[in-house]
């Protein structure tokens, strides 16, 4: 993907920083709702995996965001700022991104 930079700030704490203005939410969901929780990101991908045509979307509440996600459609709502708008995208870059993610928490 290498749309997002993931990197490790001083304290080691996980980071992500999107290099598109588009891929901002996306990049602030991995690290404020994913963050180094292993678990919660293998199970978030395994369901992004499982989604076949006709399943109902998949919904994951984090800490700020919420995911919506389907094989036709992804969105992100931050539900801490709910003057804000959804924010669609695509939802290969969506799995791509947890994908690269798991891999870069290890």
């Amino acid at each position: 993907m290498n749309e997002i930079r993931f990197y490790r700030d001083p304290e080691g704490a996980p980071r992500a920083e999107a290099k598109e203005p588009a891929l901002e939410g996306l990049a602030q969901f991995l690290e404020s709702d994913i963050q180094d929780d292993r678990s919660s990101c293998i199970d978030l991908l395994g369901e992004i995996i499982s989604i076949t045509g006709g399943s109902a979307p998949l919904e994951f509440i984090g800490n700020s965001w919420i995911l919506s996600y389907s094989e036709e459609f992804a969105a992100l709502a931050n539900h801490v700022d709910e003057d804000a708008d959804a924010i669609p995208l695509p939802p290969e870059t969506v799995a791509q991104a947890v994908r690269e993610w798991l891999e870069f928490i290890g």
